[in-house]
């Protein structure tokens, strides 16, 4: 997808610059995240903050060994300011079955 995370660096306190697959780029400031708590409390220690990956299954940053995310949608429109494009549904039958009939 035009959104999955491709690159990740740490700028500074709770900021990561993050590169995407349609090209784009731009920094997230995680600090409203992890000022909410819940899940993203334990990010407070900066030094556990900077030990982010790339998840290579959902093409997200994430810590913790995964226990941690934040959707790639997510991280694209705090990054760039947009929502990614989405690739149009492709058809999933070749013709739609006929009303009524019996299901196969």
């Amino acid at each position: 997808m035009n959104y999955d995370v491709v690159q990740a660096e740490h700028v500074d306190g709770y900021r990561l610059k993050i590169s995407f697959a349609d090209g784009r780029d731009g920094v997230v400031d995680f600090s409203r995240f992890i000022e909410k708590g819940g899940v993203f409390e334990v990010l407070k220690e900066i030094e556990l903050f900077k030990k982010f990956s790339i998840d290579p299954d959902w093409n997200t940053v994430v810590w913790n060994d995964g226990e941690i995310d934040v959707a790639p949608e997510t991280l694209y429109f705090e990054a760039t300011g947009s929502w990614p494009n989405r690739a149009p549904m492709t058809r999933v039958a070749e013709e739609p079955p006929q009303y009524g009939a019996p299901s196969e």
